[in-house]
This record gives C-alpha cells, structure tokens and sequence, in this order.
C-alpha cells in the first residue's frame, strides 16, 4: 500500500491555482482618488499688460489677453475660492474688477467669475499739488486755478504740459488774496475777458468758531487777474 503525506505548505501549492489566496480569504480595494476641480471664468476689455490674479491670496495668475481663464491649481469640491486682482494692467493703463470672484467649489468646475477692465476712473497727477485743495476753476488760458484748504486766501495754478496733459503738469503758486478778505464757500464765475470774479463768503479769514458767528460772513468782492497775477478789491 502507498502512502502520500502533504503539509500545509505543500497542499497550498497543489491547490493555488484554484483558490484566491492562502492562509485567509477576502480582497482590498484601492481608494479613488478625490476630484478635482478648476477656479476660473473670462475676461474682457483687457488691453493693457501685467494684469496678475490672485485666488485665495496665491496661485498667482498672469493674464496677457481676453478671453477664458483657469489657476493653475485645481481644488476638491467643498473648497473656498475669492479671486481678487494683484496687479492692474498698464500701458495703457486700465482698471479691472472682479465679479462673482467668491463662493464655495460645489463638484464643478468654477466658470463664472468674471474681470472687466476698463479705463481707470481717476489718473493720479505726476506732480501733486502743493497744498490740500479746496475750490477749483478752470481759466480761460488753460490753466486750472485752486483754492487752498489749510488757508482759503491762498490759491496756486495747473499747468499742463506741452502735449495739452494736466497729468504731468506743473503746479505754481499764485498771488494772495487781498489783505481781509479770504472766504470759503463765496460765489465765483470765469470772466469772459479771463478773469476771475469771487463774491461774498462764508468763514471768512479761516474763522470756523461754533456757534457760528456773524463776523465770518462777508459781502466783500475782488477781481483776480491771472495775466498780471493781481487781485483787486470792488467797491462795496
């Protein structure tokens, strides 16, 4: 009579090829990785260069034209995103703003937000003035006359430059007014002749004391005469 003894091992070798595994029974699944999704939308009106968005105060995005456009960072769905702008575009020197630049990723991509551009409403002067300015009047020789806030007898005068630009024009000072006479607040015309008329007033010679008192107003009147740079008093 013949005998066979098989171990353990030797038996799991034998039946391998049938079964799934030895020593336990069962399988592991990998686990899928989580989606991602894209933060970005379109911009218009972009003409000029060096315009840079920000999602989230990073990932850093320069666009060069209009049209669509995505960070390079994509984020899972539940995330939040607020797009802001981190550099204005120049040359030509344009204001962009951000719309619907803010919300919460929701298993999609983002394709709303939008960047309109356009010329910037304000263009800040080359050459700052000399003083806070309080009144301004435009002189028939260009120039633009203005009041000063901190002494309201003081004036100085814009003059653009050669290529007609107030940007980079030049600020002078202009003649005092006349000794006791310094309102805020008068009445004031551009003569056709260019010069300027001022009427009457309200604190006059700085005086802002409360109660108001009767003393800062005044009925005076003076004439002001850019070409010779002269202030004349008018009869009461």
């Amino acid at each position: 009579m013949i005998g066979f003894r098989f171990t353990a091992s030797a038996l799991c070798v034998v039946v391998a090829a049938g079964l799934p595994a030895c020593g336990g029974g069962g399988s592991s699944t990998m686990p899928s990785p989580t989606p991602k999704y894209t933060i970005g939308g379109t911009v218009s009106g972009l003409q000029g260069s060096g315009l840079v968005l920000l999602n989230n105060g990073g990932d850093a995005l320069a666009v060069s034209a209009s049209g669509s456009f995505a960070f390079p960072v994509a984020v899972a769905s539940g995330s939040a995103y607020a797009v802001t702008v981190s550099a204005q575009p120049g040359a030509p020197s344009q204001y962009c703003s951000v719309g619907a630049g803010a919300g919460t990723v929701a298993a999609s991509n983002v394709t709303s937000i939008t960047v309109d551009c356009a010329p910037p409403p304000f263009t800040a002067l080359s050459n700052q003035p000399p003083d806070v300015g309080f009144l301004s009047l435009l002189l028939t020789d260009g120039r633009v006359m203005v009041q000063s806030y901190n002494d309201s007898g003081a004036f100085f005068s814009l003059t653009p430059d050669a290529q007609g630009s107030y940007v980079h024009g030049t600020w002078l000072p202009l003649r005092h007014m006349p000794t006791g006479y310094a309102p805020y607040a008068g009445a004031q015309a551009v003569l056709a002749d260019g010069r300027v008329l001022f009427v009457g007033g309200e604190y006059n010679l700085d005086q802002y004391s409360l109660p108001f008192a009767p003393s800062g107003l005044t009925n005076m009147s003076a004439i002001y005469d850019p070409v010779a740079d002269s202030w004349t008093m008018i009869a009461a």
